[in-house]
């Protein structure tokens, strides 16, 4: 394509010159954070909650068991935020 146009480009600074690629890519990069946010929080409760099923913390695994680990993944991730934004 740049030997047809002649000139080179940056694709970057085209994205970030129009307005509505620009937004379309800030809300990507939000969109994939909390998508990867997501997936680790969920491969951690998975293996937090094996862990405590091997190690003969539970029994038998309940909705509150899942709910209660849930909370304490995300109080984890919600304080490892704020210790990394200030």
């Amino acid at each position: 394509m740049m030997g047809e146009v002649g000139v080179p480009f940056n694709v970057l600074d085209i994205i970030a010159s129009s307005k509505h690629f620009s937004e379309m890519w800030k809300a990507f990069v939000v969109v994939h954070e909390a998508t990867k946010r997501t997936s680790i929080k969920y491969a951690y409760g998975e293996t937090l909650i094996r862990e405590l099923i091997a190690n003969n913390y539970i029994d038998q695994l309940t909705e509150q068991h899942i709910g209660k680990v849930n909370s304490f993944l995300g109080d984890c991730f919600i304080n490892k935020y704020f210790t990394r934004a200030f």
